[in-house]
């Protein structure tokens, strides 16, 4: 594993390379690349496969593949990490997408106080931002169980989204 990846539970973290992220479009091509193998359905999302994610200039800030062995194999079972906020107010945003098939088994939890804890302890970040669709109960459950506190913003919730911020005091640090 690179010096930069992350254990929690049994799931290994593994941020990806610049190149890698600029990629992303063709996980299958990521994953195999690395000698890993895709646990699911990768579930595509609106304007993915025209999208570039941005460069990563610091290790690990930015899309972290999410790797769980599964019948002796290391398995991708998800992507999670941080696109930039504002770069003036030290911010960053988590995302999350964890395969359907894996989902409600805690995997989320353990990735997201991982990568919030990291983020306080290797990056210059006041706050870290989550933005969770309206409506999306488990979405909501997550950020409350991270330690996420809901900001107003009447804008986003008439677009569908809900916006949660986290700073380092409210982090409810992994055991």
């Amino acid at each position: 594993m690179s010096d930069h990846s992350l254990k929690v539970k049994d799931l290994d973290l593994l941020p990806l390379t610049t190149e890698e992220s600029r990629s992303l479009r063709s996980l299958q091509a990521v994953v195999e690349a690395r000698g890993l193998h895709l646990g699911g359905t990768w579930i595509e999302t609106e304007g993915d496969a025209d999208q570039d994610l941005d460069p990563v200039l610091i290790p690990g800030f930015g899309p972290w593949l999410v790797i769980k062995p599964v019948e002796g194999q290391k398995v991708v079972v998800g992507v999670a990490g941080f696109t930039p906020g504002d770069p003036f107010e030290g911010s960053a945003t988590l995302g999350f997408q964890i395969m359907p098939e894996f989902q409600r088994q805690g995997i989320a939890s353990a990735v997201g106080s991982a990568l919030c804890a990291w983020a306080f302890g290797n990056i210059e970040v006041g706050y870290i931002n989550c933005f969770v669709q309206v409506g999306h109960e488990a979405g909501t459950s997550l950020v409350n169980r991270l330690g996420f506190v809901q900001q107003e913003d009447d804008e986003l919730e008439a677009e569908g989204s809900l916006w949660y911020c986290l700073t380092r005091s409210d982090l409810k640090w992994p055991s």
